[in-house]
């Protein structure tokens, strides 16, 4: 099991992370961008409604820029302060309005543009809120926390690594201090594959950021990615010896044991993290996994099974039970159940229908068999495995020409197939009758 959903879901470097209650703009030491003459008493009532706002007064703050939109209506800051007051209080509609009227004051302000994209995000609209952060940031190229929150976007909802890295080597650059735009590097290139890179990274946003767990366990995934376990098990040892209850920590422990082929004694470390965890169905299938191909049936059927009773609809678990089972000609009945509750859980996967198809092969069912594969090859037409899969419950069912064909088409793509190549003897040999 690997840490990088753990490292990408973290809050990264600015405030995309608060969800529902990010703020739509960064308030803290925010000086006003009023322009014009003789703005003062516009300009005290705006400074009271921040002060209000970031503690939380949302009556007072709500009173006081609109007293300073009210002395200047085409002013787009009171706008801004609106919003996050309508934000707060969880009206997103009456956030958005604002906003948008800030935005027909000023259709150049970067900082409402910013401040659409956190409202896009928090209502899980991120491809609109990736262009608005781009169009803050054609506005205002400086504008670093832009910077962070496209690449705050980018690694963990809109899947582009590539991007991410880009938008906080940009803001590093703006700030190279900014512990937080490190870390989402790291992680960033985590996703990437680059284990040296990102152990950089993390690296020195632990230096900027003396203490932070996150980094710390970020450069301990980075040195298990590069190949490096005793290392990685090194740092997560001593990150647990301070907070026995860090549930990434004791993660990444158990992932260092296993990237050791140390089996049973990852078991035992993913168990002790078992309680640490809101979810541990991702854990229960891990376990199953392992015990699985050390050939423990009985505890590897126990372990998908808790993967189930925790997460109902974990489609692996059913298909690893199915197929496991199923290779050992044991409780085909129940085999069959599991396969056929993993197709109606992801009825678009080959994988599970290719299961299915297995299941019945070894039931002796080949008419259901050459149905399920037909359905798998059809779902994933250049994996050969289900093709000669196929091509087997096709001769099973006495349709040997059909079979040899699918056969044929294989090895001429490639011949050196084994798995064809054996297929085809069989085939061969068998009389046309058979």
């Amino acid at each position: 099991m690997s840490l990088r959903k753990v490292l990408a879901a973290a809050c990264l470097g600015a405030s995309l992370c608060g969800g529902a209650n990010a703020a739509l703009v960064d308030w803290s030491g925010r000086a006003s961008t009023a322009v014009g003459t003789d703005l003062r008493e516009e300009q005290v009532a705006f400074e009271r409604g921040v002060e209000a706002l970031l503690r939380q007064d949302y009556a007072l703050a709500e009173r006081q820029f609109n007293k300073s939109r009210e002395i200047n209506p085409k002013w787009v800051e009171p706008y801004l302060g609106l919003a996050d007051v309508e934000l707060a209080r969880k009206h997103g509609d009456k956030a958005r309005a604002l906003l948008t009227r800030a935005l027909e004051l000023k259709p150049d302000s970067a900082v409402a543009w910013s401040g659409m994209g956190r409202l896009e995000f928090n209502e899980g609209r991120y491809t609109e809120a990736e262009r608005a952060f781009k169009k803050a940031l054609e506005l205002d190229p400086y504008n670093w926390r832009a910077q962070i929150d496209l690449a705050d976007l980018s690694l963990t909802h809109l899947g582009r690594p590539e991007q991410a890295a880009e938008a906080y080597r940009s803001a590093i650059r703006l700030q190279q201090r900014h512990g937080g735009a490190r870390y989402g590097l790291g992680a960033s290139l985590m996703a990437l594959g680059d284990y040296k890179a990102a152990s950089d990274a993390f690296a020195e946003a632990e230096r900027l950021s003396p203490g932070n767990t996150l980094a710390r366990i970020g450069l301990a995934q980075a040195k298990l990615g590069a190949g490096e376990p005793l290392e990685a098990a090194a740092i997560f040892d001593e990150l647990l010896t301070k907070l026995p209850h860090l549930y990434p920590a004791a993660l990444g422990k158990a992932d260092a044991l296993l990237a050791r082929g140390k089996y049973q004694e990852a078991v035992a470390a993913y168990r002790q993290a078992l309680p640490l965890t809101r979810d541990p169905s991702p854990i229960w299938l891990q376990i199953g996994k392992i015990e699985q191909g050390q050939g423990h049936t009985r505890e590897a059927t126990s372990a998908y099974q808790s993967a189930i009773e925790t997460q109902p609809k974990s489609v692996q678990a059913y298909n690893n039970l199915a197929w496991m089972h199923a290779e050992r000609k044991q409780r085909l009945d129940e085999s069959l159940g599991w396969a056929k509750k993993a197709t109606e859980i992801a009825p678009g996967s080959a994988a599970v229908f290719d299961t299915l198809g297995y299941v019945h092969l070894q039931r002796g069912e080949s008419r259901e068999a050459i149905a399920a594969l037909s359905k798998a090859s059809k779902l994933a037409p250049a994996d050969a495995t289900i093709k000669l899969r196929l091509a087997r419950a096709l001769g099973d069912g006495g349709q040997r020409s059909e079979a040899l064909s699918i056969v044929e088409q294989i090895l001429k793509a490639d011949p050196s197939n084994t798995e064809g190549v054996r297929l085809r003897k069989q085939l061969e040999a068998a009389s046309p009758s058979s």
